[in-house]
């Protein structure tokens, strides 16, 4: 490949419109769980201090993360195609989103986008809040936002000392987290009993691993859905 350097503020600075700074810097370990997004100030600090080398493999990876094919192409014509498919994504989700895009510029289009996509997290708070029976009226979205994870904490905290309750565990003095492990392992026999009365064969499974014990709760509705459906 013919790749050519680009200086550090007219790369940044292509990079941060191009395709956003999601995933771009992640760390060279690969552990972090989540991408992570930084504002201009704090992409175009990071990205300075990155060796020209660097900047050209972020950018080569960026492409391959996106199956665009580079072969061939210079640096400068593979910001060009992030640039476009980051334009193309953008006007995709402008017209889900039911912003008007023609004749406007790719920055009026994000912030017109930004608005309606704020406005529609504040009206599911706010719509969220009402039902979980919290008051709105004269409180930020940020107020609410807080409430509303707090009462769902503990309608969460409530639904577990129910469930402990039905099943006839003895909840006194011991912490939240104590209880759920109980709750869970006492639900996951119930499942392995009920394979066990089914025939079904859950020696493949991972019974420590939550997805194999969903997998197994999977196949008793299946026949459970078998025999309601001969009936």
């Amino acid at each position: 490949m013919n790749k050519k350097v680009l200086s550090a503020a007219l790369a940044g600075s292509l990079l941060f419109g191009a395709v956003g700074t999601g995933g771009v810097l992640a760390s060279e370990d690969g552990k972090h769980e989540k991408p992570r997004f930084l504002d201009r100030e704090q992409f175009e600090q990071t990205w300075s201090q990155l060796t020209d080398e660097e900047k050209e493999q972020k950018l080569l990876e960026k492409a391959e993360e996106l199956e665009l094919d580079v072969d061939d192409l210079q640096l400068n014509d593979i910001i060009t195609l992030l640039q476009e498919v980051r334009q193309a994504r953008l006007i995709d989700k402008a017209e889900i989103f039911g912003v008007d895009w023609a004749d406007k510029s790719i920055e009026d289009i994000k912030v017109e986008l930004a608005e309606v996509v704020q406005n529609l997290h504040e009206s599911k708070a706010i719509e969220k809040a009402e039902e979980l029976g919290i008051e709105t009226e004269g409180k930020s979205i940020e107020e609410l936002r807080a409430e509303i994870k707090e009462v769902m904490q503990e309608d969460h905290e409530a639904k577990i000392y129910e469930i402990a309750n039905k099943l006839n565990i003895d909840t006194e003095g011991k912490t939240l987290d104590e209880i759920k492990e109980e709750v869970e392992e006492i639900c996951t026999q119930k499942v392995l009993d009920k394979a066990e009365e089914l025939g079904i064969d859950t020696s493949g499974y991972d019974l420590d691993d939550h997805d194999s014990i969903e997998a197994i709760k999977d196949e008793i509705r299946k026949i459970h859905e078998g025999k309601n459906g001969d009936m």
